[in-house]
């Protein structure tokens, strides 16, 4: 049974309807995102409205990663013609302190029955980024800057070429200042999964974007299901009975969930602890061991929860803890440094 197939569902829901609180578990979540253009000032302003937390939501798109996906629009293939594909391209050229720079490349390519293939590159436009400076968390002083480049070409550009990148070269500057203001699809896919882990949610089939959110959460997780279903995408929450079966398909999930973020986090330590001349900075000492703390807490907080004990994932976190703990003496020293511990206990 889906939770997205309303009708397959309803039986269930009905049935469950009229019953008390400590009769579920906690619920099955489900969201889609899809062609999402939020404005994060109205985001901010409505989230709050609703008593929801913004603590996850982004302040604005760094200037640089607004200019990447703005030079990406670029890109496009073009219908073969006379036995010519052609293409055009974003190629990164090179960068400093204070700009970035990328060269638009028209690829074409001669493809014709019993000849041998022969490919061109031209260079067609040129886009640059200025950093600016950033000051108390916001960035002042950057841009963007465009020209074209086709003065000079070997072939001239066909029509559809020519209207494509003019096209995209008068909207440049247009989209680069709105993708600082606005969260596309990603980011407010990641706004809504970072929100249901902070509420110590799991994820229960990852391929699917199914997770788990414990029943003390309930108003706060329909809540967030208004405020996606007002964006225009879906938010599904199909309630879980406090049953045994229930519970172990959740610690299930949950094992494997953890085990997978403790390996991910063990490799990347190992990676520091390789390298013999390596130093680390206190703070990314404190992010790792905090990390174990926080991920010894939820295994606790799920055996108090499920009434069973998370045994695989909490030896698996102690080993963690113990591999941290062999970084402090990789931290370069300050004035402030102190002595370091790993809570891993559960």
């Amino acid at each position: 049974m889906s939770i997205t197939n309303t009708q397959a569902v309803a039986p269930y829901t009905q049935a469950i309807q009229n019953l008390p609180q400590e009769a579920f578990l906690g619920s099955l979540l489900y969201f889609s995102i899809s062609q999402a253009d939020v404005n994060l000032e109205n985001a901010r302003r409505d989230l709050t409205a609703a008593g929801l937390s913004t603590e996850t939501l982004r302040k604005n798109l760094r200037p640089v990663d607004a200019f990447k996906k703005a030079s990406k629009r670029f890109e496009k293939k073009f219908a073969t013609r006379d036995g010519i594909r052609s293409e055009l391209m974003v190629r990164s050229v090179g960068e400093d302190g204070e700009q970035s720079f990328r060269h638009l490349v028209l690829e074409r390519a001669v493809v014709q029955a019993g000849k041998k293939r022969r490919v061109f590159y031209e260079k067609v436009g040129e886009l640059t980024f200025t950093r600016g400076v950033k000051k108390d968390g916001e960035y002042h002083d950057h841009g963007v800057d465009c020209r074209r480049t086709t003065a000079h070409l070997g072939d001239a550009l066909t029509a559809e070429e020519d209207q494509w990148l003019t096209e995209q070269l008068a909207t440049f500057q247009d989209h680069y200042d709105h993708l600082l203001h606005y969260m596309d699809s990603h980011a407010v896919r990641t706004f809504v999964r970072e929100y249901i882990y902070a509420l110590s949610g799991t994820c229960v089939k990852e391929s699917g974007g199914l997770y788990f959110i414990k029943q003390d959460h309930a108003v706060e997780v329909q809540k967030l299901a208004s405020w996606v279903k007002s964006i225009g995408s879906e938010f599904h929450t199909l309630p879980l009975l406090n049953l045994a079966e229930q519970k172990d398909m959740i610690m299930e999930a949950f094992e494997e969930e953890t085990i997978q973020e403790v390996e991910r986090l063990m490799a990347e330590v190992a990676k520091i602890l390789a390298d013999s001349d390596r130093k680390i900075e206190e703070k990314t000492f404190d992010a790792y061991a905090d990390k174990a703390a926080v991920l010894a807490a939820k295994v606790q907080e799920y055996n108090n929860m499920l009434g069973s004990r998370a045994e695989r994932a909490a030896y698996e976190i102690n080993i963690y803890g113990q591999q941290v703990l062999s970084l402090a003496g990789r931290i370069r020293e300050s004035k402030t440094t102190k002595a370091k511990t790993v809570v891993t206990t559960v």
